[in-house]
């Protein structure tokens, strides 16, 4: 087995290297300490296996992992990264990496991540497929907001700020010279679009979009 491990902090290399050493003894293992030092490494060594760091000087992990990934699809890409952005990790998965570990994480998992790329699979640590999860249901929650946003009038939103700012319907009414029926009724398709239960609902909906100034 072959490996490269591209990271540029000289002593977490180090020991990722000395760890690997101990669980495969029979493994060739190289040091790159950017992307530049690994492409000119894999023009005479070919690695089953790359770990990449993200932050690297002159070329970065996400520059190094679109070029193996483009030029050398043969290889297991596994990146090793100090992000908890969910952000970075979804643009690191859509590169087609085949495992995502955090640092200072579980060591073993380096261990598994290694076994589990040999045999074809992929490896994603548990706190970043918590953090991309989570991210997931963030997104759909915006999108079905927005969706919300979508339906409703100027008037509405005219009614949701008066709202915010503690008015009564008789207030609204006499502002907007509509009836407080009217605005009751407003209110009421307010509470039906956004889907909440009653008034502080319609408030935290408003502030979360910055409706309420």
């Amino acid at each position: 087995m072959n490996i490269i491990v591209a990271e540029d902090h000289l002593l977490y290399r180090h020991g990722i290297v000395n760890y690997l050493t101990s669980l495969f003894p029979d493994a060739t293992i190289k040091e790159a300490n950017n992307g530049t030092e690994m492409m000119s490494i894999m023009k005479h060594f070919q690695p089953d296996i790359v770990m990449v760091d993200l932050e690297m000087p002159k070329m970065d992990g996400i520059d190094t992992v679109s070029y193996i990934r483009n030029f050398n699809k043969g290889v297991k890409v596994l990146v090793i990264t100090m992000h908890d952005n969910p952000e970075i990790l979804q643009e690191v998965v859509a590169l087609g990496v085949h495992g995502l570990l955090v640092k200072g994480e579980n060591e073993g998992d380096i261990s598994k991540a290694i076994t589990t790329l040999m045999k074809g699979q992929h490896f994603f640590s548990e706190s970043t497929l918590a953090l991309m999860q989570d991210d997931l249901i963030e997104r759909n929650r915006f999108q079905r907001d927005f969706s919300k946003l979508r339906t409703l009038t100027e008037r509405e939103l005219e009614v949701l700020r008066m709202i915010c700012r503690e008015m009564t319907n008789k207030e609204i009414a006499t502002i907007l010279n509509l009836s407080p029926r009217t605005v009751d009724n407003h209110r009421n398709s307010l509470l039906e679009k956004c889907r909440v239960k009653n008034t502080v609902g319609l408030v935290k909906f408003a502030m979360r979009h910055h409706l309420d100034r």
